[in-house]
């Protein structure tokens, strides 16, 4: 029909995409937190806006006034930079049994870590789980009742991603595990997981990302709890070895010619010692000989 063209001049609206983004997140205030987090899987336009201070202050606010909370003053938001979405993840939780929210960019790596060691035989320890983000953060998560709870946010220095993280049984006498993380600038981070502050941050690769770390068990006198070593792969195609009381290399593995993927390490025995592996972008895996730093035969 003819006479009716002129409707179609105009796409029709479909989508509350098509919306202001004003209009947009007014909408967003009325609905529940749940489905505020839900609208992130729609459409990607909808990943920033779901993270807004603003929608987050409201529900903040809201969510005080039902559990007859403590306010949430300016002072106390201080902790998380001014962003109310993750003051109200601080607060309350991830929303969810099964899914830990918090994050505002791709999560990277995560690793499960132990917070409490038990205190006596028998006695229950408090374990957790850790995970670093391209939003240059390390979120440390612990279960609680009702959901997986941030229990502290770790801000790498430079903002960087963080790409990789391996928690280290202590070195000192308190007996408290810490986390080593590598960022895409190439730092090394290292932070004790029981006072959540960082111990030591410093450039391993320079010029390259670090892809992957681990702790490392080396033969020493010392007892194994006093000298922590933690090896590291980056993108300038080395294997290198750090002392974590002092900061320095302690060996530099080279041969492959592509960014380190990935690390492990073998048990020691009489018959055979513990032998470093690594695997590469460059189609290979090598084998390290710990003793003597000189790659083996596999």
């Amino acid at each position: 029909n003819t006479s009716l063209g002129f409707m179609y001049d105009t796409p029709p609206f479909r989508s509350i995409s098509g919306l202001p983004v004003d209009v947009v997140l007014h909408v967003m205030r009325f609905l529940r937190p749940r489905d505020v987090l839900a609208m992130r899987e729609v459409s990607l336009c909808f990943v920033s806006l779901c993270c807004d201070s603003l929608i987050w202050a409201d529900l903040a606010h809201q969510k005080c006034d039902q559990v007859s909370d403590t306010p949430c003053s300016e002072e106390v938001l201080k902790r998380n930079g001014g962003d109310w979405y993750q003051e109200y993840i601080w607060r309350y939780g991830s929303l969810t049994k099964s899914v830990c929210l918090g994050h505002t960019d791709t999560v990277l790596c995560v690793k499960h870590i132990l917070l409490m060691p038990p205190t006596a035989p028998g006695s229950p320890s408090q374990q957790g789980v850790a995970s670093g983000s391209e939003d240059g953060t390390i979120r440390v998560w612990v279960p609680d009742e009702h959901a997986w709870r941030c229990q502290a946010m770790l801000p790498s220095p430079s903002r960087s991603p963080v790409l990789c993280l391996h928690p280290v049984r202590a070195y000192d006498h308190t007996g408290h595990e810490h986390i080593t993380a590598g960022s895409a600038k190439g730092d090394i981070l290292y932070w004790d997981l029981h006072t959540m502050q960082m111990v030591s941050s410093f450039d391993a690769h320079k010029g390259g990302s670090v892809t992957c770390c681990q702790q490392l068990h080396m033969e020493t006198h010392a007892p194994s709890n006093i000298a922590p070593f933690v090896v590291s792969g980056g993108a300038d195609q080395a294997v290198r070895l750090w002392d974590m009381r002092t900061r320095t290399a302690c060996g530099v593995l080279l041969g492959h010619c592509g960014t380190i993927m990935s690390l492990a390490q073998t048990c020691s025995s009489v018959v055979c010692p513990a032998v470093l592996l690594s695997s590469s972008r460059d189609r290979t895996i090598r084998g390290w000989d710990l003793r003597t730093m000189r790659q083996i035969v596999l």
